[in-house]
């Protein structure tokens, strides 16, 4: 399966944009040179003009860049035994990216700025799917804003511990 990975908190968060990818149009893939499979070329049913269809970036290495967007509904994804995340926060947004310390300082930033108006914010980055036991329910790490660091964001994207599910950072 894969991974739960959005945040949450109190009041909405704002979105963040990888600023180095675009969603094109077939058309406006093609003005800009890009190499397009026959599937896509061929095709009777892809609108040509239609915005968003094909997804661009400048690099390779940037695909992974933060990406953050809230969403109307909540967030939740069940584990296989139906159970969502435990959390009672209203607001929820989607984060993509690829771990990398530069990366992680960049959301450290977002965090501490969303907290200078939200009371707190959850981090969710947990297992769906088979061969996940959520019975014993999930494991939250809480942390002040001031504690939040790189290496506590390392054990929860990159070494895919037990250790925890969530970090709940608060403002104070």
């Amino acid at each position: 399966m894969s991974y739960a990975t959005f945040l949450a908190s109190d009041i909405p968060m704002p979105d963040m944009e990888n600023p180095h990818q675009q969603f094109l149009s077939v058309n406006e893939a093609l003005m800009k040179g890009m190499e397009l499979s026959n599937i896509v070329l061929d095709s009777t049913t892809i609108d040509r003009d239609k915005p968003g269809v094909i997804l661009w970036v400048d690099s390779e290495n940037n695909l992974g860049e933060i990406t953050i967007k809230g969403t109307k509904q909540p967030y939740y994804f069940t584990d296989d035994f139906g159970n969502p995340p435990d959390t009672d926060l209203p607001c929820f947004s989607s984060l993509e990216w690829k771990h990398s310390e530069e990366r992680a300082n960049e959301l450290i930033k977002y965090i501490r700025k969303h907290l200078e108006t939200a009371a707190v914010l959850e981090i969710w980055h947990y297992w769906i799917g088979c061969g996940r036991d959520i019975s014993k329910g999930m494991k939250k790490h809480r942390i002040t804003i001031n504690e939040l660091a790189t290496d506590i964001l390392e054990k929860l994207f990159v070494h895919d511990s037990d250790e925890y599910d969530c970090i709940v950072v608060r403002r104070k």
